[in-house]
């Protein structure tokens, strides 16, 4: 989120996909001082939370297949893309009616060129046609800002 909002919204929680034993994972960020707290890894000394979620990666139902990568200098990043991002965002707002999450989708739309077929066709195989049409509506106000 904060990197294809471009920081406009900032989250404190790192998502990480792995297939690594989560007790090995516990104990080693335990030798760092992270404590399991609910789902997520917290440290008293770090704003962010970290969780490590098992694959497959999906949004909603369909499962994810292609990536971004990021180099940075010390090493690179495995994200989801853009669109992905969006449906990310958007299964929230469609699910739970997260309003904040529908914030975000639209800020990640802002921020980056979005293939916005894909979120129709996506919105639609997920059942929420009605929720992609307020999502646009939301995107066009504030595009005009």
């Amino acid at each position: 989120m904060s990197i294809y909002s471009k920081n406009r919204y900032m989250s404190y929680d790192l998502d990480y996909v792995t297939f690594e034993d989560k007790q090995k994972i516990k104990k080693s960020l335990a030798r760092l001082g992270f404590f399991e707290k609910q789902k997520h890894f917290a440290h008293p000394e770090c704003p962010f939370l970290i969780e490590f979620v098992t694959p497959p990666v999906a949004v909603g139902k369909e499962f994810v297949h292609q990536f971004r990568h990021l180099s940075t200098p010390l090493g690179s990043l495995k994200l989801l893309r853009e669109e992905d991002c969006v449906k990310d965002r958007l299964a929230s707002y469609y699910h739970w009616n997260d309003k904040q999450a529908l914030i975000q989708a639209v800020e990640v739309c802002l921020a980056c060129k979005i293939d916005f077929e894909e979120l129709k066709s996506w919105s639609e195989e997920e059942g929420f046609s009605k929720k992609f049409t307020e999502f646009l509506e939301a995107y066009k106000i504030s595009s005009k800002k």
